[in-house]
């Protein structure tokens, strides 16, 4: 899609803050748009596994305080920007493929092929895993979630074709 004069390749993950939209793309950036006039602010990353390279980032979410955690699940990992696109740091993470920011801690759903939804400081640090899912279990092809006003975990499964709802305990409460 083209903004400006340039183009967003394979726009996939969208966050808010301030005036500005966050977007990952498939061409293993991060984009920083204007939401004024939807100009380019600045785009960071290329292909790779480095600080400020990533392969297929995926969702994105960002704290009050304006940092931005990126799923780069190809690489196994967390990247923290901060709201300029300068890297903070890593989250060493299997295959994480969504992030949401929730009650002052990270949430982290990862891939179908090792499911689970784990719950971190925003330093990183693993305070729990809420979900355990898997062949057999309740959850087996995890995609995407959201938090609803009750703050329980709505999650698409993909494989099951079907969307589950999830205590904040870890609790299935509905299919």
């Amino acid at each position: 899609s083209q903004l400006g004069g340039r183009e967003l390749h394979g726009p996939y993950g969208i966050a808010i803050h301030g005036d500005n939209a966050y977007v990952t793309c498939w061409n293993h950036t991060i984009s920083k748009l204007s939401l004024t006039d939807m100009s380019f602010v600045r785009t960071k990353g290329e292909y790779g596994s480095a600080d400020g390279q990533f392969d297929y980032p995926t969702q994105l979410a960002i704290d009050p305080t304006g940092l931005i955690f990126i799923a780069d699940s190809c690489n196994n990992r967390i990247c923290v920007y901060d709201v300029d696109l300068f890297h903070q740091r890593s989250i060493n993470m299997e295959k994480p493929l969504d992030v949401k920011i929730a009650r002052g801690q990270l949430y982290v759903l990862c891939h179908y092929s090792n499911p689970c939804m784990h719950v971190l400081t925003l330093n990183g640090v693993m305070e729990c895993s809420l979900v355990t899912c898997g062949a057999g279990m309740v959850v087996k092809g995890p995609v995407f979630f959201c938090l609803d006003s009750l703050n329980n975990f709505v999650i698409s499964d993909q494989e099951s074709h079907s969307i589950r709802v999830f205590s904040p305990e870890g609790n299935l409460l509905h299919t």
